[in-house]
């Protein structure tokens, strides 16, 4: 039902968006009497590019469709309405900072080159102008995407203003050899409409921008978990391999307020990784569960509530944070095989750690501590809806006493 209701609401967005494109292009039309086959070509660019353009945001649909209907309609007003404006003012960049905000600098930049095109498309402004917008817009998606407060934002936006109307001048110079005040003063104004309509988003897009840093690759993940490599397909990879980076802000702020729990986190992690690949789960879901299974240790009474909250603000995969919920029998039990590696690992570790705390206790075999917790798991019914298999269960039971009796 669910995938049923995704696809209702791709199709509804995207004859949403194809519908507002109808209706501004055949307004322009009207008002500027334009003629019939330049907007023709007109007609047919923006609504392919349109469809491939909606396409890409598919994943995205479900969380910002508003969002992404309402700035195209914004956009669109803004090609067809400022039609009469000269290229420079134009609030066109606007746009993809706003989606780069809510979604990230990939999506700001396919929008940017969906909206530039058409507004040059449709103004048949000069190529300078459409230069203009890549290469600014281009810098202002990344520039907004490390944006995580407000002195940040304000400092971007000086910078964008700054750069608008400096690369503004400079085309213009190159194209016709000298410098102009009036230009000058245009590039300044231009870069200082896009800011502040990027400014006013940010009542809502602040939650989205400010809350996670949407950080650079680690290539040296990828290369220790090659079958990254393959989920790269289906949009899971790069998202897998930025929460794996020990440098990825959560884990840094878990690491600064409680050194122990982030310790132990990445004890599980490692743990969980190693034993899920021998029944053949997804072994980098296993480890980003693991890496992330207490992040919510230190910021309430309900640490696991607390972890979620923090893994849907930096839009994990569904995997992991089913993970985060379900890694603790005394609140959920696990309804996978990933969540219930990861929740034996955290019982295993633990109690080896408070076997080894005990000053006049007997020093306990880890393959017996495992035992137990096996023992205990399987009676009170801990792994009944996680899919294990009676064989897979005594496999990884061998597994971690192969691992960690030595």
């Amino acid at each position: 039902m669910e995938k049923l209701d995704d696809k209702k609401l791709f199709i509804v967005v995207q004859i949403a968006n194809a519908l507002i494109s109808i209706l501004c292009l055949c307004i322009g039309w009207k008002l500027y009497e334009k003629w019939t086959g330049e907007m023709v070509v007109i007609f047919l660019c923006t609504i392919l590019f349109g469809i491939f353009y909606t396409g890409t945001m598919k994943q995205q649909l479900k969380k910002h469709f508003i969002w992404i209907i309402g700035l195209h309609l914004f956009a669109m007003a803004v090609t067809t309405l400022g039609y009469p404006l000269p290229a420079v003012l134009r609030p066109i960049l606007a746009v993809p900072m706003i989606i780069t905000a809510l979604m990230g600098a990939e999506y700001g930049v396919l929008a940017l080159v969906f909206y530039a095109s058409n507004t040059i498309l449709f103004g048949a402004d000069p190529v300078e102008n459409l230069l203009l917008y890549l290469i600014i817009g281009t810098a202002a998606c990344f520039f907004v995407e490390k944006c995580r407060n407000w002195k940040n934002v304000i400092l971007v936006g000086i910078s964008i203003i700054f750069l608008y109307a400096v690369v503004h001048n400079a085309l213009y110079y190159y194209t016709y050899f000298e410098f102009s005040n009036t230009e000058m003063i245009n590039g300044f104004l231009g870069g200082a409409i896009q800011t502040i309509l990027f400014f006013l988003s940010l009542l809502y897009t602040k939650k989205f921008l400010f809350e996670g840093e949407q950080e650079e690759t680690e290539e040296d993940i990828l290369a220790q978990n090659t079958s990254l490599l393959k989920e790269k397909k289906k949009g899971k990879a790069s998202k897998l391999t930025k929460i794996l980076d020990f440098s990825y802000p959560p884990l840094m702020e878990l690491k600064e307020r409680d050194a122990v729990a982030f310790k132990h986190s990445v004890l599980v992690s490692e743990l969980s990784s190693q034993v899920a690949k021998v029944i053949s789960c997804n072994a980098n879901i296993v480890k980003a569960g693991g890496l992330y299974h207490e992040i919510g240790q230190g910021l309430g009474e309900d640490y696991i509530k607390e972890g979620v909250k923090i893994c849907k603000m930096y839009q994990f995969p569904k995997e992991v944070i089913q993970i985060v919920e379900e890694h603790n029998t005394k609140i959920a039990k696990p309804t996978s095989k990933e969540a219930a590696i990861v929740m034996l690992s955290d019982s295993i570790i633990t109690n080896m750690d408070q076997s080894r705390k005990k000053e006049n206790g007997e020093n306990i075999p880890a393959s017996r501590l495992i035992q137990r917790v096996f023992d205990v798991k399987i009676d009170d019914g801990s792994l009944q809806l996680s899919g294990l298999t009676d064989a897979e269960i005594n496999t990884l039971q061998e597994i971690y006493e192969r691992l960690l009796d030595k």
